[in-house]
């Protein structure tokens, strides 16, 4: 009998297999896989918020201040961007003020500089391509023109200034997997 006990149950080592670590791997990568995209654009979605939210924000400042003055004349990128551009993204750099958008760029203004003086236009770079048609279909009713000219492509007129915007240029004007320069036109009036 004695030799019977000679075979004692062999004891597992501590720690995961192998086949353990690859199935938690596997399970991770398809939860990723499944969950990822929705983050990507959640992350989008909150970015072209932004823009849109700032440029609406710029466009109104804009127009109460050519309400209270009764013309663009004596507007010039100084002052838009310091009564217009949030505190948060005020950049003054050897007298000139600048605002940045989200993206860190600086918004350019260009202000009609001949009789009538009748718009001001607002230039926002470094905008990515699906925030750029975001932005575009949400803010076609608060300017008269809309341009869109991706990095090394050329200006496409999305909505032209007394005409309905025109959707079927979007992905011209905004590019695909590229930077956009947007410029919208603020009438007087």
């Amino acid at each position: 009998m004695n030799g019977l006990n000679r075979c004692t149950p062999h004891h597992r080592m501590k720690g995961f297999s192998i086949v353990e670590i690859i199935v938690v791997i596997v399970i991770v990568g398809v939860f990723l896989a499944i969950v990822g995209p929705r983050i990507a654009r959640a992350l989008s979605g909150a970015e072209g918020t932004k823009h849109v939210t700032e440029l609406t924000d710029l466009s109104a400042c804009i127009r109460t201040t050519y309400n209270n003055r009764g013309d663009f004349q004596t507007f010039d990128a100084n002052l838009v961007a310091d009564r217009c551009g949030q505190a948060n993204r005020r950049v003054v750099v050897g007298g000139t003020t600048s605002v940045l958008n989200p993206a860190g760029q600086t918004i350019a203004f260009a202000i009609a500089t001949a009789a009538p003086f009748s718009w001001v236009d607002i230039t926002s770079p470094g905008i990515p391509s699906d925030v750029c048609t975001n932005i575009m279909s949400s803010l076609a009713p608060n300017f008269v023109q809309i341009t869109g000219t991706p990095v090394g492509g050329t200006a496409t007129v999305v909505q032209a200034a007394g005409a309905v915007m025109d959707e079927t240029q979007i992905p011209a004007a905004c590019g695909q997997g590229t930077t956009t320069s947007v410029t919208m036109r603020i009438n007087k009036g």
